[in-house]
């Protein structure tokens, strides 16, 4: 589907399909019948991607019967929309806990949904984070799909391999990437050590001092050394996230990043237990696939979610700067972004969610957002707006109570 050529920084090209389809011994045929998605909802498909100059020239028919919903809300801010985002998923599923499930809360049409048919999609991966806490604080499964973790990003990455080291787990290859952020040690040492030293060497850096290495290496490799044991004795004091605070400078590690925040407040859940925040690391520095048998809310970028389908689906963070993208020191494909949005709006099968922020914290700092233009695509018959109201304050009463 050309209007689902949502690929482009792997580079692919929406030329790619007209260039194909114009040579002479193609035949094109449109595949234009829809069987996923309720009629209201290809409605709103078809009329945002009409504003794509380069769109395809086949509309989506829809081949079953209504009626479809979707949904817009715009919340103060993005804690707010998380919220709003777990309370509507309450809702859809007719409540999550016995009392609801056994009153029928939530009407007969949504009761049969399971966690499983619910699927909420964001542009960029860290917008998933407040929504995990808050399905979580509610205790509402969920998984993750794709992605890479942040700290395994090319800034925070070596605070991974630190953690490894200190908790005894690191393997040669840990080792060799914490060697390379250290001054006086290049890619020469470190291929020399890698070559002398096997991967079931004990104690990789005791070895490397009986290895004919650089003076200036020989002191880097001490430096990282007492760095890793001093942060193991200062964990089993003062806690992991001390710890990794005193010893990431070492790493030329940046201290005041959001993503560095978020590590050592990560860090600072596990207490005094080093074994465990790496068992953790380890656990999760892989992105996840998707498991369509999982009992659970799905949680993953549009990117993602391309080929996927639910009965319910959440496009969280429409606003401008997230959807359609607009990154500090890029240039964004606005007709891509569009596509993007339509793939996530052909997802759903009966229900649209549609979450802005008026607020939001973005590139360190936060925001004032705008609604992204592409909720003002879609026809406002289609759309039914929730306003979210302030619950009032309930002022306490200072009565002292008797005992008797």
């Amino acid at each position: 589907d050309p209007d689902q050529a949502i690929y482009g920084f792997r580079g692919s090209d929406l030329a790619f399909f007209n260039d194909f389809a114009g040579q002479p011994t193609t035949t094109s045929l449109a595949l234009t019948k829809n069987y996923r998605s309720a009629p209201e909802i290809l409605e709103a498909a078809n009329a945002v991607i009409r504003h794509n100059p380069a769109r395809s020239r086949a509309t989506l028919e829809p081949q079953l019967p209504g009626p479809g919903r979707l949904e817009w809300c715009l919340s103060p801010s993005e804690a707010a929309e998380a919220e709003y985002v777990v309370q509507r998923i309450e809702e859809s599923l007719g409540g999550i806990s016995h009392f609801s499930i056994n009153s029928g809360r939530g009407g007969a049409n949504e009761i049969d949904r399971s966690f499983a048919d619910v699927a909420v999609l964001f542009r960029q991966s860290r917008q998933g984070d407040p929504i995990a806490a808050a399905l979580e604080r509610r205790g509402i499964p969920f998984q993750r799909v794709g992605g890479t973790p942040f700290f395994m990003g090319t800034e925070l990455r070596p605070a991974y391999h630190l953690a490894q080291a200190m908790a005894g787990q690191a393997e040669l290859a840990d080792f060799l990437l914490l060697l390379g952020r250290m001054d006086g040690i290049g890619q020469t040492t470190l291929h020399n050590i890698e070559e002398s030293l096997g991967l079931d060497t004990p104690d990789i850096l005791a070895s490397t001092a009986t290895l004919p290495l650089p003076r200036i290496a020989r002191e880097g490799c001490r430096r990282l050394a007492d760095t890793i044991a001093t942060g193991r004795l200062m964990a089993e004091e003062s806690g992991v996230a001390p710890a990794l605070r005193q010893a990431l400078p070492t790493l030329a590690v940046p201290e005041e990043t959001t993503d560095t925040k978020r590590f050592l407040d990560l860090a600072g859940a596990f207490g005094h237990d080093l074994a465990g925040f790496a068992d953790h690391l380890r656990a999760n520095r892989a992105g996840t696939v998707y498991d369509p048998k999982a009992e659970a809310v799905a949680l993953m970028t549009l990117h993602a979610a391309k080929g996927l389908e639910f009965p319910v689906v959440f496009l969280t963070g429409l606003e401008e700067g997230l959807l359609p993208s607009a990154r500090p020191g890029q240039t964004s494909d606005l007709e891509e972004e569009r596509r993007l949005f339509y793939t996530g709006l052909t997802r759903a099968r009966e229900t649209v969610i549609m979450t802005a922020a008026a607020t939001r914290a973005m590139y360190g700092k936060t925001t004032t957002q705008t609604v992204s233009r592409f909720v003002g695509e879609i026809p406002g018959q289609l759309l039914t707006t929730v306003t979210r109201k302030k619950q009032p304050v309930k002022k306490r009463a200072k009565v002292q109570m008797t005992l008797f």
